[in-house]
C-alpha cells in the first residue's frame, strides 16, 4: 500500500513540474501541409518526413520536398528507415519498396515484382542489407545483395503492427494476437508473455517491447537481454527480460516510440505523449503550460530531434515541435 501510495505521489508532482518544463509550438501548414506518416531525424539537423505527397527533408529548420512528378504513386510514402549505408528505404501505399541515396532512387521492389496484391506498407527496417517490411498481412523480406524476395504470411491470420530484427538476426512481429519469432523454414513462434504487442523497436543499445498481458488488463514492457544470447542456441522467451512499468491507464492505446538522449523513451499514444524512465519504470504524460488539454490529445507519431526537442504528430493532424525549457 506505502509502494502505490508513493507512486501516484511521484506521478502526480513529476507531472507538475512536466507541465512547466516544456513550450510547445505548431508547424505552420506552409512549411509541411501533409499528415506524418513516419519521420525520423538522422542528427540534430537533420530530419526525414515521409507523407502521401512525398519525402519531406528537414535541414537547417527548412523543409524541402522530394517526390516523382510523373510517378506520384510511388511516392504515395507511409514508412522509412536508413541502413547502416546511410541509404533510406521507403515503403509506400501500394506495397513497393523504394531504395533512395542522395535524394535519387536506385531501386524499386513493387508488389507485382514479389507477386503479391498492393498493400500498405505498414513498418520497414534493414539489418545486414536484408530489407524487411510489413503490411498488416505479411512479411516482405528482400535480400538486397542476391536480389531474392521472400513473402511471409501473418502469424494465425493476426494483424501486423511492426516488425523488429535482433542483433542475432531473428524476426520479431507485433500483432493483434501478440509478439511472434520467425523459426527456419519461415515459421513463427509465439512468445506468450502477451495478448497483444503494440510496439517492438530498438535504440543503439537495447531492443524493448511493449504490450498488453495476456488478461488484457495490464500494461507491459520488455527488454531484450543480450547477454543471455550466448546461452541459448535458440531463440527463447527468456532472453526478453520483463521491465517495470508503471502508469495509471491500461486502456491507453500506443502508436509510435522513440529514444531520447538521456536514457528516456518515448510514446506516442491516444492519451498524449508519455516519457518513461526505464530505471524507475514510471511512465508520465508531459503537458506544456500553453495546451491544458494536451493530456487529452491523441498522438501517432514522435520523433527525437536533440536533447531538448522532440516532435510529434497529432489524430487531428497538427505537427508539433514541443522543446525542453
Amino acid at each position: 500500500m506505502k509502494s502505490t501510495a508513493f507512486i501516484l505521489i511521484f506521478l502526480w508532482v513529476t507531472n507538475l513540474l512536466l507541465s512547466q518544463n516544456y513550450k510547445l509550438e505548431i508547424i505552420p501548414d506552409a512549411l509541411i501541409s501533409e499528415p506524418i506518416n513516419a519521420m525520423f531525424f538522422e542528427n540534430e539537423t537533420l530530419g526525414w518526413f515521409a507523407t502521401s505527397s512525398g519525402l519531406y527533408k528537414y535541414s537547417n529548420d527548412k523543409f524541402s520536398l522530394i517526390t516523382d512528378t510523373v510517378n506520384k504513386e510511388l511516392f504515395r510514402l507511409n514508412a522509412i528507415t536508413k541502413a547502416a549505408d546511410g541509404a533510406l528505404w521507403l515503403g509506400n501505399y501500394t506495397g513497393s519498396i523504394i531504395k533512395m541515396e542522395e535524394g535519387k532512387i536506385v531501386k524499386t521492389l513493387t508488389a507485382q515484382d514479389y507477386k503479391s496484391a498492393p498493400d500498405l506498407i505498414n513498418s520497414i527496417t534493414v539489418f545486414r542489407n536484408i530489407v524487411w517490411a510489413a503490411t498488416s498481412g505479411k512479411i516482405i523480406k528482400h535480400n538486397n545483395y542476391t536480389n531474392k524476395t521472400e513473402v511471409i504470411e501473418a502469424p494465425e491470420n493476426a494483424t501486423i503492427y511492426t516488425v523488429h530484427i535482433d542483433s542475432t538476426e531473428t524476426a520479431w512481429v507485433g500483432t493483434s494476437l501478440g509478439m511472434y519469432f520467425l523459426q527456419k523454414k519461415n515459421k513463427w513462434k509465439h512468445f506468450t508473455g502477451f495478448t497483444k504487442t503494440y510496439l517492438i523497436s530498438s535504440n543503439k543499445a537495447d531492443s524493448w517491447a511493449l504490450g498488453k498481458s495476456s488478461e488484457n488488463t495490464l500494461l507491459l514492457m520488455y527488454k531484450l537481454n543480450y547477454d543471455l544470447m550466448i546461452f541459448f542456441v535458440s531463440v527463447d522467451k527468456s532472453r526478453w527480460e520483463p521491465m517495470q512499468f508503471h502508469y495509471s491507464d491500461s486502456k491507453i492505446r500506443f502508436y509510435d516510440i522513440a529514444y531520447d538522449f538521456k536514457g528516456n523513451i518515448w510514446f506516442a499514444t491516444d492519451k498524449g505523449l508519455l516519457k518513461y524512465n526505464p530505471i524507475t519504470g514510471i511512465a508520465v504524460a508531459i503537458s506544456p503550460t500553453e495546451f491544458k488539454d494536451f493530456s487529452k490529445e491523441s498522438f501517432n507519431k514522435i520523433a527525437i530531434q536533440n536533447n531538448r526537442t522532440i516532435w510529434a504528430q497529432s489524430n487531428s493532424g497538427f505537427l508539433y515541435r514541443i522543446t525542453e525549457n
